[in-house]
């Protein structure tokens, strides 16, 4: 039996571009020789749309729903580029939990000797949700994941559910150590590195990397694929590169101290003075502009 597939998950707040970077994140390391398979588990099904250029695939959790046992190469795509694309689906709004379908799959990969077949190095697996609920946690609670990558942005909502989520986390694998570490995005509109940085430091979490809105990847997006497939010579391409390197590097395991609830208002409150200060400063510099 070859090596273990490596287990990586990508969590945060929705709607701050998450499937986004995990897909160009999944295209960057299938570029530098490794086998990947990326696993969505949204009721939008749009995880893998930009690997796959907005071709459907059909979800497992539907299937299993109705069949009861299935084949998972039924459900697997290859994007042009060679990432294996899967989507999971969902459940009925108020019909069940969506995140328990992941412990499911996993163990059907295994069973079915899927990864081990397809010779697969990494599972990347971008879930859906931010409430740290008991489900959302047992794929972590029950070692199916080897680290976390929690996304977050600089605003004070996605960083409060970055420190929720490592919270949960925690709780979940009773305080047993796991790589946890940060990957920010559009870091530059709001004044997302110092402090970042500082909060990183204060509960012992690395922060892997910052990107910056680039209008490339959102053009990209519209197009419905990835920017390697847009424009690779792009300088934003090449940073995905990096940051790819820097995710299957994994640091030593560690137990992050997310902050409580007194923290994380103290650290609210310096956020809010420091976006009133580069709101001003912005503002200043528009007014001197008009006069």
């Amino acid at each position: 039996m070859g090596k273990r597939a490596e287990r990586i998950c990508f969590l945060g707040k929705n709607g701050i571009g998450k499937s986004v970077i995990v897909s160009n994140l999944s295209e960057a390391l299938c570029r530098q020789g490794h086998r990947v398979l990326q696993i969505g588990n949204d009721l939008s099904l749009s995880s893998t749309l930009l690997l796959l250029q907005n071709a459907d695939i059909p979800p497992v959790l539907k299937a299993l729903r109705e069949q009861y046992a299935v084949d998972l190469r039924q459900f697997i795509a290859q994007s042009d580029c060679g990432v294996y694309c899967m989507e999971l689906g969902g459940v009925t709004p108020g019909a069940g939990c969506m995140a328990r379908g992941i412990g499911m799959a996993d163990e059907l990969l295994e069973s079915q000797g899927v990864l081990e077949e397809l010779g697969i190095d990494y599972v990347l697996y971008d879930i859906s949700g931010e409430i740290p609920c008991t489900g959302y946690m047992l794929p972590i609670r029950d070692n199916i994941m080897d680290q976390c990558i929690i996304m977050t942005t600089g605003s004070y909502s996605s960083l409060f559910t970055a420190n929720n989520l490592m919270t949960g986390i925690l709780y979940a694998r009773r305080n047993r150590a796991i790589p946890i570490r940060l990957l920010v995005n559009y870091a530059d509109r709001y004044p997302a590195r110092p402090l970042l940085e500082n909060y990183g430091k204060q509960v012992g979490v690395e922060v892997i990397g910052y990107l910056d809105f680039d209008q490339e990847v959102e053009n990209a997006v519209l197009a419905g694929t990835t920017i390697f497939e847009r424009c690779p010579c792009k300088k934003i391409a090449e940073q995905f590169m990096e940051i790819s390197r820097r995710v299957i590097q994994a640091g030593p395991e560690a137990t992050p101290v997310p902050l409580d609830g007194e923290e994380m208002r103290s650290w609210a409150r310096g956020w809010k003075n420091l976006e009133l200060a580069q709101q001003g400063g912005s503002r200043n510099r528009e007014y001197s502009g008009n006069t």
